[in-house]
């Protein structure tokens, strides 16, 4: 892969909420996929970050996060809660 940015179609099991003034970025560990794809997909969800990190830092905004990986359930608005949110916000 020649540039670290990934099509809508290889983030498909990512998923974006938001809580407050916090972004989040899930997918689920287990599925009828392999843990290889799981691993991926937590692989993307880092480049993505790192893509947010640099492209906010080269406009002077600074901002901080947090990971997890933990046990969340999501509800139909495709929110994310449980103890891998807390765990997150407190790494933050």
């Amino acid at each position: 892969m020649s540039s670290m940015a990934f099509s809508s179609e290889e983030l498909n099991n990512i998923k974006l909420s938001y809580i407050s003034d916090s972004v989040i970025l899930h997918t689920p560990l287990f599925t009828n996929h392999s843990i290889r794809a799981a691993a991926i997909d937590i692989y993307k969800m880092l480049v993505a970050s790192a893509n947010m990190f640099f492209s906010f830092l080269s406009n002077g905004i600074v901002f901080r996060a947090g990971f997890e990986a933990g046990i969340g359930v999501e509800d139909e608005s495709g929110k994310i809660y449980g103890p891998v949110v807390m765990n997150s916000y407190n790494l933050e």
